[in-house]
């Protein structure tokens, strides 16, 4: 059996797949396979067909192993050759190739056609818990083959998720093992391959950026302890009449966002961010992780932080426009943002997605949206 697959696919994504691919086929049906940039001589065609649409789809045309797989985006054509393959009644239950359902040695004798839009743009999962690389790893490999096509890493890289797994915080029966920023770097790194791999959308960050504008990286979560700088406590949300970090945490720390130089900062940071990371699909922009803990001053008072979030979103815009940036930008409905803007409006709608998280709702009961 002969497998084509065209220019919009990458050299690593052809191998990746040809190897996997190739163990499902022999498995299945006792077929060998090997890949062949001759298209006339292909018995299975994989196609990438770009378009302008967000949300992915696919064509699946199969007679028996002689056919094509055809979707607008490479995690979009995964999707239809894991939905071909349980046609044949391969069923994924959980991560990890131990715990998928096969028939092995049948005939492959089913004409098979399939023409699917997912109903969501959006499908994946956001990292949480205590993980390890090959946790995340498996859970990202299962993705593509239910039907999801998006991932999101928490901060800017999964530290504190590594860090809770591999020094086994709250578990006595297991020894700390050796663990600091620099593998958690290596494992991050090798988190965005297993992700472009599969060309899984890429979500990023979220919480941090609040922390980032008084000086600490977003990477460390919801470290506590710390102090804050005097040169930074005028960036600060004023609580009390005080401005200091919550809890010593940046992360549940607001900002005085009145203040343009808040603004500017953060602005900044977050555009130097996606200027370096430019393989992030969707980077999150959000606030910080408490509530009750808005600024208190007299600018901040007269207006909602939703107001002021979406001023400094439509800076945001401008600032990627500039340098040219296309990347997407997540933002948030949470604690006090539930509460809509009064006055600001985002410009450039395109530019943005949003994301409900209604935290503080009554979550025994659907949603009447």
């Amino acid at each position: 059996m002969k497998l084509f697959m065209n220019e919009n696919i990458t050299p690593l994504q052809k191998e990746w797949f040809t190897k996997g691919a190739a163990d499902y086929m022999n498995r299945l049906f006792n077929e060998p396979l090997s890949l062949t940039d001759d298209p006339s001589k292909a018995d299975l065609n994989v196609e990438v067909v770009l378009d302008d649409r967000t949300k992915d789809s696919y064509v699946v045309e199969l007679d028996g192993l002689r056919g094509s797989i055809t979707s607008n985006t490479w995690v979009g054509a995964l999707n239809g050759f894991y939905r071909w393959l349980e046609e044949y009644g391969v069923r994924f239950v959980r991560p990890q190739k131990a715990h998928e359902v096969i028939v092995e040695n049948i005939k492959p004798d089913q004409r098979i056609l399939l023409d699917v839009e997912p109903a969501y743009d959006h499908r994946g999962v956001c990292i949480e818990g205590a993980d390890s690389f090959e946790n995340v790893r498996d859970f990202i490999s299962w993705l593509p083959k239910i039907g999801m096509n998006s991932f999101f890493v928490q901060f800017e890289n999964p530290y504190s998720f590594f860090k809770r797994w591999y020094e086994h915080e709250m578990n006595p029966y297991k020894d700390k093992e050796p663990f600091d920023t620099q593998k958690a770097q290596k494992l991050s790194d090798l988190v965005d391959q297993e992700m472009e791999k599969r060309g899984i959308v890429h979500h990023r960050v979220g919480r941090g950026w609040t922390g980032e504008v008084l000086g600490y990286s977003s990477r460390f979560g919801w470290e506590k302890g710390l102090e804050l700088p005097e040169d930074k406590k005028p960036f600060a949300a004023m609580l009390n009449n005080k401005r200091d970090l919550v809890e010593g945490a940046p992360i549940l720390t607001s900002l005085c966002f009145s203040n343009p130089e808040v603004q500017d900062q953060m602005v900044e940071v977050i555009t130097d961010y996606a200027r370096d990371h430019q393989d992030v699909d969707y980077l999150h922009v959000w606030l910080s992780d408490a509530r009750n803990n808005i600024c208190e001053c007299d600018k901040c008072k007269k207006e909602r932080v939703a107001d002021q979030y979406i001023r400094i979103l439509n800076q945001l815009d401008e600032r990627l426009s500039e340098e040219g940036l296309d990347t997407k930008i997540c933002f948030l409905l949470y604690h006090e943002l539930l509460f809509a803007p009064q006055k600001e409006t985002l410009k450039n709608r395109e530019r943005f997605t949003m994301m409900f998280a209604p935290i503080t709702g009554p979550l025994k009961e659907a949603m009447r949206m």
